[in-house]
């Protein structure tokens, strides 16, 4: 059977050459396509390193001296400072808040701190210097309990929270590979930690926490460091107990003014949950816009197949008719011309897999750039899933201009022979 395919393929060589390059052209394209969706897709599953669920960022503002109801600030204590801390107890004694915490920066935010540092590791003699890829979040004891971060030893948020407020320093386990270094994450537990311009202030490593994300399409790219501060962004990060958010909207609409305090006053509430949308409305965009157009990909392609193989079972009819009046069944007959368009696939693949790894190559897919150790292996689970999509179409494609080949009597075709 295989033989009398390849031997008819061999003999319709010149139609079959330019099915051939459909395909070919069909399959790159469309592995392209998947490549980015595929890959986009699993970015955004992957830990980020946190928790946001429940949280939510309170904007404190403070009113100037020409504001209206501005209060001038008539001793040593009076501050900003001493506003801010108050409201931010406020915060922390209502009903609903489970923890209230601050840092530099905040999940689902882009801004970059990249600072070198300097690692002195136990069991190594040298010094290890990472490079400005090495995000610096200052926050301060409250920070690790909003975000229920844990650490690889087991700690719980609580106890991360205690060596913050120690004085410790928390990294992440991607820090190795900023200081490209075999050395695995636990082993930085207790080691010295400096500025690389200033070895006069060093910290030490009290905790290591799984890679922490900026955001969800973006892969852990910079390692991070969480020094202990005593920070006071504007931003204020709170975590609620589970099933009280509309509880706490509720009172911060009703209570703002006794939440408020001296010049320091709330003006903004957003869930993480929202700034994280906002952040990633153009990649939902183009998401949805490269899903889209693999599907118009695909019911194009699907269109141009059928009529591709309508043609050509229609040029094949006076053979079907042969075939039938000789003794072939219907599935036979079927089985002959979906196997020569599913076995002209079977040859293309390979050749696209080739064309595929040319373009890895040349780092211009989003697997190799971002998963270039198991690339190869990705790569693979692609181009057998296009083949499939592919051989589906191809099997639908000539399914129904056979079917209705096939209704057609043989003596009405072979009358005019």
């Amino acid at each position: 059977m295989k033989r009398k395919l390849l031997k008819q393929i061999r003999n319709e060589w010149r139609s079959n050459t330019w099915l051939a390059i459909e395909l070919l052209i069909v399959s790159v394209v469309v592995w392209y396509i998947l490549d980015i969706i595929s890959v986009q897709t699993r970015i955004s599953h992957e830990y980020m390193g946190f928790d946001y669920d429940n949280c939510y960022i309170v904007d404190v503002q403070y009113k100037t001296p020409d504001s209206y109801g501005y209060i001038d600030y008539e001793t040593e204590e009076g501050s900003y400072y001493a506003d801010y801390t108050e409201l931010k107890k406020r915060l922390n004694n209502l009903p609903e808040v489970l923890a209230v915490g601050n840092g530099s920066t905040f999940p689902f935010n882009y801004n970059f701190w990249g600072q070198p540092f300097s690692f002195s590791v136990p069991g190594i003699d040298s010094l290890l210097h990472s490079s400005g890829r090495t995000n610096r979040i200052n926050v301060d004891a409250g920070y690790i309990k909003v975000l229920r971060t844990t650490g690889l030893k087991g700690e719980t948020p609580e106890q991360l929270s205690e060596i913050l407020a120690d004085g410790k320093a928390i990294i992440t386990s991607n820090m190795a590979q900023m200081l490209n270094a075999d050395i695995d994450p636990l082993d930085f537990y207790n080691s010295k930690m400096m500025f690389s311009n200033d070895s006069t202030t060093v910290y030490q490593v009290g905790a290591v926490v799984p890679a922490i994300r900026r955001a969800q399409f973006e892969p852990a790219f910079h390692a991070t460091v969480l020094l202990p501060s005593h920070a006071n962004s504007n931003l204020v990060k709170i975590r609620l107990k589970d099933g009280k958010e509309s509880d706490f909207f509720h009172r911060i609409k009703e209570e703002i003014n006794s939440l408020n305090y001296g010049n320091a006053y709330i003006s903004e509430v957003k869930a993480i949950s929202q700034i994280r949308d906002d952040l990633h409305r153009n990649d939902y965009a183009r998401m949805r816009n490269l899903i889209i157009c693999m599907g118009f990909l695909l019911i194009t392609i699907f269109l141009g197949l059928l009529g591709t193989f309508w043609f050509r079972t229609q040029q094949r009819v006076h053979e079907i008719a042969v075939r039938k009046v000789t003794g072939a069944t219907r599935p036979q007959i079927f089985r002959r011309l979906i196997g020569e368009g599913l076995l002209i696939l079977v040859i293309v693949t390979p050749i696209a897999y080739i064309i595929d790894l040319v373009i890895q190559h040349y780092d211009l897919s989003l697997s190799h750039q971002f998963y270039p150790e198991g690339s190869v292996v990705f790569t693979i689970g692609c181009v057998l899933a296009v083949a499939a999509m592919i051989a589906l179409m191809i099997v639908a494609g000539i399914y129904f201009p056979a079917r209705k080949a096939m209704d057609i009597e043989p003596a009405d075709v072979l009358r005019g022979e």
